[in-house]
Parts: structure tokens; C-alpha cells; sequence
């Protein structure tokens, strides 16, 4: 299973979370609207959409979905697990999960964006 991993910085609690073109292209597949993201608590479905072709940002109901999912502050860790071509599963990782230390080895100085792939998912 793939998965893209996402740390949150100041700015993204603001405003849009920002995507890099190569997660557009590689792990969307160059979908920029109908992207149908479920929380993984919540068990909300939400559309998302990805603004800006120079500037790309989540747009659409990614900011409602993360606070379906409980908000999310800087430096945790958002999860998008890709279940199939327009479906996606997102989970938040706080930063008292037992999972977040392994995860932050991911991220080293300003690094906000990682792939994994993984034969599972990332559940403890």
C-alpha cells in the first residue's frame, strides 16, 4: 500500500496545506478534483480538491476532514493511504502516538513530504 506522509508546519494551520507537483502526478495520478478522502476516526467522506497548477495546495474539504479527524496542530503528521485510484484514507498521527518518532525520522531539517510503501497499513 502506498502512503503519503505529511508533516504539518505553522503556515499549514492557517492556510492551505500545500502538495508538492510530484505527489500530484505520482501518488494522485495527476487527479486534481474528485478525490474522495474518508477519516479514519471519523469515517467522514469528504471531496478534495488540488488548487493551483504553479502552487499546488489541498483545497476542497481537506480542512473540514481535518477537523472531522480532531484538528491537527504543527508537526504532527497527516497519512493519506492510497486504497485504490480515486479513493484515500487519511489519518492523523498526534504526537503522543507511538508511532510519531519513527515517523519523524522521515522529516529531517525542513522536509514536510515522504512516500512509504508498506504491505499493511501503519496502524500500532
Amino acid at each position: 500500500m502506498r502512503v503519503y506522509a505529511r508533516k504539518i508546519f505553522p503556515h499549514d494551520i492557517t492556510h492551505e496545506v500545500s502538495v508538492r507537483s510530484d505527489v500530484v502526478n505520482d501518488f494522485f495520478e495527476g487527479r486534481r478534483k474528485d478525490i474522495h478522502i474518508t477519516g479514519r476516526r471519523s469515517r467522514f467522506k469528504r471531496n478534495v480538491t488540488i488548487n493551483s497548477a504553479t502552487d499546488a495546495r489541498f483545497g476542497g474539504d481537506f480542512k473540514s476532514l481535518l477537523l472531522d479527524e480532531g484538528r491537527v496542530d504543527v508537526n504532527d503528521i497527516v497519512l493519506i493511504y492510497k486504497l485504490n485510484d480515486s479513493e484515500y484514507e487519511l489519518e492523523v498521527v498526534k504526537q503522543n502516538d507511538v508511532r510519531y518518532f519513527g515517523l519523524m525520522v522521515l522529516f529531517r531539517g525542513k522536509a514536510r513530504h515522504a512516500f512509504l510503501e508498506t504491505e499493511g497499513d501503519l496502524l500500532g
